[in-house]
């Protein structure tokens, strides 16, 4: 007799609008991402409801959830795992979270060295640089300029962005000579999270992730 499929649903509420992702095992069933600078809990939860209509399938089948425990915006943040925790409750499934740039350097692991980036404010961005999976740094935050001074650094090291962020330094005079190392890495963050959900070793608690403005201090990875 053939097993189902373990179904996640991945909330990711912390970086521009959000997004939330339905994966049976490690394959993407269905996705949303949001455009709006901030995360709101209704709009979160009334697409999640379409999301379930979108991929025919329904809230009982559903064998956990995982939510990004940040770094990103402090209100999305809150909301994201609050949704989590409210979904759990009723429907008394487990609730996993997820560290975001950690996940998205798992689902990009054939970039040996890459440093994350994603956006996080309307002027501030969060990177972090990773070496073979592992974390070379603590993750940063702070401004354009920072971020540059960052990469600079990290000479032989991939520059994965999420897409807004992409097209955005893409335009940038700044970044002429390091535009050749940028990777678009798309805007559905749920789908990562969910992936690295179910990786024991990639799981991480419910406790939020804040992280504020800090001048980057070079360091070798």
């Amino acid at each position: 007799m053939t097993s189902k499929p373990r179904i996640v649903l991945a909330i990711e509420a912390a970086i521009r609008g959000g997004s939330i992702a339905l994966l049976e095992e490690s394959r993407e069933a269905a996705s949303w991402h949001g455009t709006a600078d901030k995360s709101r809990a209704e709009d979160l939860l009334s697409n999640i409801e379409n999301l379930f209509e979108k991929a025919n399938i329904s809230k009982q089948n559903v064998s956990s959830i995982a939510v990004s425990n940040g770094p990103g915006s402090y209100t999305g943040i809150r909301i994201g795992i609050a949704t989590a925790l409210g979904l759990k409750n009723a429907l008394e499934i487990e609730c996993i979270g997820v560290s975001l740039l950690s996940s998205i350097a798992y689902a990009h692991s054939e970039l040996k060295k890459n440093i994350i980036a994603v956006p996080i404010g309307r002027a501030e961005i969060c990177w972090q640089p990773f070496n073979a999976m592992r974390s070379g740094a603590e993750a940063r935050s702070g401004t354009v300029e920072d971020f540059l001074e960052a990469a600079r650094g990290l000479s032989d090291f991939s520059i994965l962005l999420h897409r807004e962020l992409y097209d955005s330094l893409r335009s940038d005079p700044r970044f002429g000579v390091l535009q050749s190392r940028m990777i678009d890495g798309g805007q559905n963050l749920a789908v990562a999270v969910g992936i690295a959900a179910q990786i024991p070793d990639m799981v991480s608690d419910l406790q939020p992730f804040y992280i504020q403005t800090s001048r980057f201090t070079p360091v070798n990875v």
